[in-house]
């Protein structure tokens, strides 16, 4: 047999909070308890390769944040870039038909699923 609860707003949204708060716990807790496990790994597998070099000529060990924004731009984003720039700038109408179509498809359908949950939410 289901039960149903019906709250209001303010208490339903208690509620979720609460359930979340309660899944990230135990996920916070499973990670402690599972990263003591696996231990750190030492040696050559950690150490920075400088080509040679003395470790004294670094200013700074670290690899800057920035680092990461550059690789990402660099490596997956090109790969991106030359994909959406050769379809849409090949000149074939068909082509550029065919992905804006696909495109929009996809927006509709996302469109649709927000609005479902939304409204579904609403009716609750």
């Amino acid at each position: 047999m289901a039960v149903t609860l019906i709250l209001d707003p303010y208490t339903a949204l208690l509620v979720e909070a609460g359930i979340m708060g309660f899944i990230g716990f135990v996920i916070f807790i499973l990670y402690k308890a599972l990263k003591s496990r696996y231990g750190v790994k030492g040696g050559d597998s950690t150490e920075m390769y400088l080509g040679g070099e003395h470790p004294s000529i670094l200013t700074r060990p670290n690899a800057p944040a920035t680092g990461f924004y550059w690789g990402f731009i660099r490596v997956f984003a090109k790969k991106l870039y030359y994909y959406v720039r050769d379809i849409v700038h090949s000149g074939k109408f068909n082509e550029w038909a065919a992905y804006m179509a696909g495109w929009f498809g996809f927006l509709m359908v996302l469109s649709l699923l927000v609005i479902y949950v939304v409204i579904g939410g609403l009716m609750i």
